[in-house]
């Protein structure tokens, strides 16, 4: 992965979690890595805004059926999943 691209898309979901309510607050510290449902970072009914928010912010089109716990269990899965849309776009 080109990681400066990968580390920025992070970077971005993480202020998108922080700035948005999709379940509890996110802490200023939380890991890129920590699970974010287990958390309770998003719940069931945060992931679909979640999901629109990004989409809007990075210009992709997430299909329902990439929409299951593994690509969205950590900030890394989620810009895993964005990283590679963007190429796909490419």
């Amino acid at each position: 992965m080109g990681s400066m691209e990968f580390e920025e898309i992070k970077k971005i979901i993480k202020d998108i979690l922080m700035q948005n309510s999709y379940g509890n607050k996110m802490p200023a510290d939380f890991a890129f890595n920590a699970p974010l449902f287990l958390h309770g970072i998003i719940d069931s009914f945060g992931i679909f805004p979640f999901i629109n928010q990004l989409q809007a912010r990075f210009n992709i089109d997430i299909k329902d059926k990439e929409i299951y716990p593994r690509n969205f269990e950590t900030i890394e899965s989620v810009a895993t999943l964005i990283y590679n849309k963007k190429r796909e776009k490419r």
